[in-house]
């Protein structure tokens, strides 16, 4: 089914957005939402400038920011330091939607248009939304789209201290859609910027790095 532009417009108001930052970012040197772009700009900057537009509920989970214009939630207690459970467990007892839609900061190439899609295509009973690609066996949950039902599981899985995203996602009535965006291939879209030298393939640097 395609999606018009004036239904993708409604459909953002049915789902909050949950850009989930990068922790201490001890493997990357610093927090990933500080790296620098080529224009200036950091990554949070950008990922807020791209996605404000289309999601009127925009939280920041998971960081130590207060970000003027948008709500910001850090791991809930006691569950500080544990992942991104911590994060989307912060954005389900916080969006003013039932589905959230979850991003982590350093998926700069994920399209806005894909949750939009795989929110129109979700099924009555389902409480999670990945992607997967067609003609393969691969699936992604993150980024992906989870309903507010999923808090309790979310947090007896923290309580048991289990951490996995993934695990929490095959216990859920979950459900994946064929990724069909023509913007970007399904590698590029699910690119973390795990390494300084990844995060240089897409144009971002610390600041005290030469250009």
């Amino acid at each position: 089914m395609r999606v018009t532009p004036e239904a993708r417009a409604a459909i953002c108001n049915d789902i909050s957005l949950g850009l989930l930052l990068g922790g201490q970012g001890r493997r990357m040197g610093g927090p990933k939402e500080k790296l620098i772009g080529t224009n200036g700009q950091t990554l949070l900057e950008f990922q807020r400038e791209r996605l404000s537009p289309h999601f009127p509920d925009l939280l920041l989970l998971g960081g130590e920011h207060n970000v003027e214009g948008h709500r910001s939630y850090p791991d809930p207690s006691p569950y500080e330091q544990m992942g991104p459970l911590a994060g989307l467990l912060a954005g389900l007892r916080n969006c003013k939607n039932p589905w959230l839609a979850l991003l982590p900061i350093d998926c700069p190439c994920f399209p806005v248009d894909s949750f939009q899609d795989a929110w129109s295509k979700r099924e009555p009973l389902a409480q999670f939304v990945g992607f997967t690609q067609a003609g393969a066996e691969r699936q992604q949950w993150l980024p992906g789209l989870f309903h507010q039902s999923l808090i309790p599981a979310v947090e007896c899985a923290l309580q048991q201290e289990r951490r996995a995203l993934g695990a929490l996602v095959k216990q859920s009535q979950h459900q994946y859609v064929t990724w069909e965006s023509s913007q970007v291939s399904f590698e590029e879209a699910f690119t973390n910027l795990n390494t300084p030298e990844e995060a240089a393939r897409y144009g971002y640097r610390w600041e005290s790095q030469p250009h």
